[in-house]
């Protein structure tokens, strides 16, 4: 295979490379290396395919590239068209945008098929655009990765006497339901009526915020909050207020002062999260369990 005819390749790597370009802080290096094999085989299995059917290796390329391109763009087009549309049948637009998208695909993968000049002209205009769209995030990430500011945070607790009576101390579990409605909302935006669960934590002395708001959009501001006892709006002064640098909240997690103060009384931290961007591994200094297969925002597809 010709390095002009590579350009499928790129397509499917692209839109992964660029998503991780915006949560790199948040989901480490590895997560990556499901998702961009996982495309990279698909795409070799449809160049192989269309490349048995066609019998011309540019031809099965560029075809192969607009088949790419069409099924990675189809759901930004089709949320442009409902945001348009926002009182139409949302399933009337994904069938209506499939026609459309099938009928272009077909017309211009016919006249791919017919052509016989500029075809090596075009492939190489087509990899440099493909080139284009992958070098965009790699280069985010780097500058990022050279220019974005270490900030170290004082975030001492407070120092306690550790105690040797370990045997009489209870258990402390800390569960987040992470995304769970409220009693209300549920009832009002979905007609599910939890109230039974509500009045069974109740009557096992469980307290219920009946009204509660969350104070951050994010869990793992949430998450930096509860396990520190703090609110953490002073890192925009410390990161300023125009940063995206998520650093110094993942610092946070990692180093709480919830976790110290009870290994300081002789606690053992264990702790099973989602691998989820910005909470897989909300501690690192305490023993981690979970589930082997795990999804994220690069993985879950």
């Amino acid at each position: 295979m010709k390095f002009r005819n590579f350009h499928p390749f790129l397509f499917a790597i692209a839109p992964i490379l660029s998503l991780y370009s915006y949560n790199y802080d948040l989901v480490r290096p590895t997560y990556l290396t499901r998702p961009v094999l996982a495309s990279l085989v698909m795409t070799a299995v449809v160049y192989l395919l269309i490349k048995w059917a066609v019998k011309n290796s540019e031809k099965s390329a560029l075809l192969t590239s607009l088949l790419v391109f069409s099924f990675l763009t189809f759901g930004h087009i089709l949320e442009m068209i409902n945001q348009l549309e926002p009182e139409a049948l949302l399933i009337r637009n994904y069938v209506m945008l499939c026609v459309v998208m099938i009928i272009a695909y077909i017309f211009i993968g016919r006249a791919i098929i017919k052509a016989s000049k500029y075809l090596i002209e075009f492939s190489k205009l087509v990899l440099s655009v493909a080139i284009f769209l992958v070098l965009i995030p790699v280069s985010q990430i780097s500058w990022a990765a050279v220019t974005q500011e270490k900030i170290s945070l004082n975030n001492q607790p407070s120092s306690l006497t550790p105690t040797s009576d370990i045997e009489n101390k209870p258990d402390v579990y800390y569960i987040v339901f992470d995304g769970y409605a409220r009693e209300d909302l549920l009832s009002d935006m979905y007609q599910f009526d939890n109230s039974q669960f509500i009045s069974w934590l109740e009557a096992q002395g469980f307290y219920v915020a009946d009204s509660s708001t969350s104070n951050y959009p994010q869990t793992f501001f949430s998450i930096a909050s509860s396990l520190n006892m703090d609110y953490v709006n002073y890192l925009a002064e410390a990161v300023g207020q125009n940063s995206d640098n998520r650093q110094p909240v993942i610092e946070l997690m990692d180093n709480n002062k919830v976790r110290r103060m009870f290994e300081d009384q002789g606690y053992q931290s264990i702790q099973s999260t989602p691998q989820i961007a910005g909470i897989d591994d909300v501690d690192k200094h305490a023993i981690n369990f979970g589930r082997k297969i795990t999804l994220n925002e690069l993985t879950g597809f």
